[in-house]
C-alpha cells in the first residue's frame, strides 16, 4: 500500500468495467513468430501513439459473441479478413 504522502494524484473510484474484445494475431515465419499490433492515432485522447492489439468495445449486437466483436474490430481497424486464420476464443478475466 502506498503511503498517502507519496501519492502524486488524489485517489478516485475505479472506472466501471465495460465488455471489450481484442485479437492477438500470430504468424509463424522462418525468422520466428510475428505479432500483429496497430498504432493508436497521435490525436487519440487515451495513449496517443501507443502500439496496441486491435480491438474495442463489445456493442449490444455482439454481447453474446466476443469472437464476433473482436473479428469485427480487427476487420475494421486493419482491413484483415478471416481467410486462412485459425481461431481460438478465450473469454473470462
Amino acid at each position: 500500500m502506498v503511503r498517502p504522502t507519496q501519492l502524486l494524484h488524489p485517489q478516485r473510484e475505479p472506472a466501471p468495467v465495460r465488455p471489450a474484445a481484442t485479437v492477438l494475431l500470430l504468424r509463424d515465419t522462418p525468422q520466428g513468430v510475428e505479432v500483429l499490433m496497430t498504432r493508436r492515432s497521435m490525436t487519440a485522447s487515451f495513449a496517443p501513439g501507443a502500439y496496441v492489439f486491435p480491438g474495442g468495445g463489445v456493442d449490444a449486437l455482439d454481447a453474446a459473441a466476443h469472437a464476433q466483436a473482436s473479428r469485427r474490430e480487427t476487420q475494421s481497424d486493419l482491413q484483415i479478413g478471416r481467410a486462412s486464420c485459425r481461431e481460438r476464443v478465450y473469454s473470462g478475466v
